[in-house]
């Protein structure tokens, strides 16, 4: 576990201050309303646009952090932390050797 610690930190300080936001917005929004949260959700607890927001998720996801996104039928655009995530208890150690 301590190797998947190291490799996640490494993928974390790797981030901008931005990643960093939506991220831990992802992750605070979604455990709040316990599903995966829509692109404007994000946008509107950030006051910024979606397009933004896309971007964002874009580098979070080519830079291997563990989030996905999924269309809804109706285009919609899902986005949570990845269930693993949760399951190594790793989230919150994660973002406090990364703050």
């Amino acid at each position: 576990m301590d190797k998947q610690i190291t490799s996640l930190k490494k993928r974390f300080d790797s981030l901008t201050e931005q990643e960093i936001r939506v991220f831990t917005v992802i992750q605070r929004v979604s455990q709040e309303l316990d599903r995966p949260v829509l692109y404007r959700e994000i946008a509107k607890e950030m006051q910024i646009s979606q397009s933004s927001v896309r971007d964002h998720i874009s580098e979070l996801l080519s830079k291997e952090i563990p989030i996905y996104k999924e269309k809804t039928r109706n285009n919609k655009v899902l986005v949570g932390i990845k269930k693993e995530l949760y399951d190594l208890q790793l989230a919150s150690k994660v973002i406090n050797l990364t703050f």
